[in-house]
């Protein structure tokens, strides 16, 4: 309810912009193909089968992406205040988390542009794998595990950023078993789904750098090496640098959010 309350002044007014008429636009042109797809989105194949889908649903309509993607955000919502239930959180601690998670200034970004709508999907995916992950622990049912592997390949193939999130999280589990046992007991089925998680975000990886040329060899990742610390430049500006800064987040997100509900001006 909070997601989709926090959505309703906007949703039905929110277009298409940027990005959004270049992705159209190749689906006009007939691009529709699953070999389009491979050459468009080599790297992110659900994420070119996805918003094919909502073209095929909704054509130039954006509210339906719009919708859609609300949705989606909600269900993300839904879902990781289950997790932290099951992860022995308090109702109110995980509701409390949940409720400063979905009000986010980061997250308006993914909420008005469908260029980005992957990247829900790829959370939702996350969180689902880790549900899948938790119950197989606690069942030792072998199922859990082919839905945890599914998931987290649909995650990593929408877009990548939770993919070390999913890795991490078995280990996790285990961690947070030895502090309320007070013991580690790697089980068999601990260790397969640690190894099973980490090879099924290898794999993806490999696909990622096999078919997408967007995975740039070693020789040409050293001013990434800069990133670090840029992050702690006082002299950045968001304006015409890109990458992560403390003090742009602290700007941008902090008084830049409050100058813009001061001054934002009532629709005519």
């Amino acid at each position: 309810m909070l997601v989709l309350i926090s959505a309703a002044p906007y949703v039905a007014s929110v277009g298409f912009y940027s990005d959004d008429w270049g992705l159209v636009g190749e689906f006009l042109k007939g691009r529709t193909s699953f070999a389009d797809l491979l050459g468009d989105y080599p790297g992110r194949p659900v994420q070119g089968a996805y918003i094919l889908l909502l073209f095929k649903v909704f054509g130039l309509n954006p509210l339906g992406y719009h919708l859609i993607n609300t949705a989606v955000i909600a269900l993300c919502a839904l879902a990781l205040y289950l997790l932290l239930l099951r992860l022995d959180f308090r109702r109110p601690e995980a509701f409390a988390t949940v409720a400063v998670f979905t009000v986010l200034p980061q997250l308006s970004t993914i909420r008005v542009w469908v260029a980005t709508v992957q990247v829900p999907l790829s959370m939702l995916a996350a969180l689902a794998s880790m549900h899948a992950q938790t119950s197989f622990l606690r069942t030792g049912r072998w199922p859990w595990i082919a839905l945890a592997v599914a998931c987290a390949a649909i995650s990593a193939l929408s877009y990548e950023i939770f993919a070390p999130l999913i890795v991490a999280f078995p280990v996790g589990l285990v961690v947070a078993d030895r502090q309320r046992k007070g013991q580690v007991l790697l089980t068999r089925e601990k260790v397969f789904l640690i190894a099973i998680t980490v090879l099924t975000i290898m794999i993806s990886v490999l696909v990622k750098m096999a078919i997408s040329d967007r995975m740039q060899p070693l020789s040409k990742l050293y001013p990434f090496l800069a990133i670090p610390l840029q992050a702690f430049d006082p002299g950045f500006d968001w304006r015409t640098q890109s990458g992560p800064n403390l003090f742009a987040g602290i700007d941008v997100y902090g008084f830049q959010t409050l100058r813009g509900w001061g001054t934002q001006s009532a629709p005519s």
